[in-house]
């Protein structure tokens, strides 16, 4: 079955959530994989020239009253019904995560938790129910998530971010 992978975040501006999004997603777009990033701020966007040369589409969302997050989540879900089957990762887009239980059935939710801020924790504790995964850039975070929420352990995974520690780093 040919599914795609649409990432949102509320900007496009450069940020350790973003370039992470980036990479996955041309990494797939590489694989064959139809990807696409929805920025959904109310912002212009940004040029991301940061990107370089990138695999895939960037589509803003139409400007909308500040206000009318329901109307931006139905633009959103319009995206992903027209990509469905597909995985949805909101990229620290809290707002836009929150339609996910109004998904295709042939689509799935996946919370990227980037860093330890509460707000990932606050979120979790709302709404973690209503993702198919919970990935941890980070054991820390994997472990931390699933002592407080063991209801959710099968969903939490560890997929590392970053660059390898020596175990004991040149002084």
């Amino acid at each position: 079955m040919k599914f795609s992978v649409i990432a949102s975040s509320p900007t496009l501006e450069l940020s350790g959530a973003n370039v992470l999004v980036a990479n996955l997603l041309d990494e797939l777009s590489k694989m064959g994989i139809n990807t696409t990033w929805i920025v959904t701020g109310h912002a212009p966007m940004d040029d991301g020239a940061w990107l370089g040369e990138r695999r895939f589409p960037i589509k803003q969302l139409p400007p909308t009253r500040l206000s009318d997050v329901r109307s931006r989540q139905r633009l959103v879900l319009d995206y992903l019904e027209a990509g469905s089957p597909c995985i949805y990762l909101p990229n620290f887009d809290f707002d836009m995560a929150c339609a996910i239980p109004a998904l295709p059935p042939t689509s799935r939710g996946v919370l990227i938790m980037h860093c330890d801020d509460p707000v990932y924790y606050d979120f979790v504790e709302r709404h973690g129910d209503l993702f198919d995964a919970i990935v941890c850039v980070s054991s820390f975070l994997a472990s931390k998530l699933r002592a407080k929420h063991p209801a959710l352990s099968e969903r939490i995974v560890h997929i590392p971010f970053g660059v390898e520690m020596q175990e004991h780093p040149p002084s």
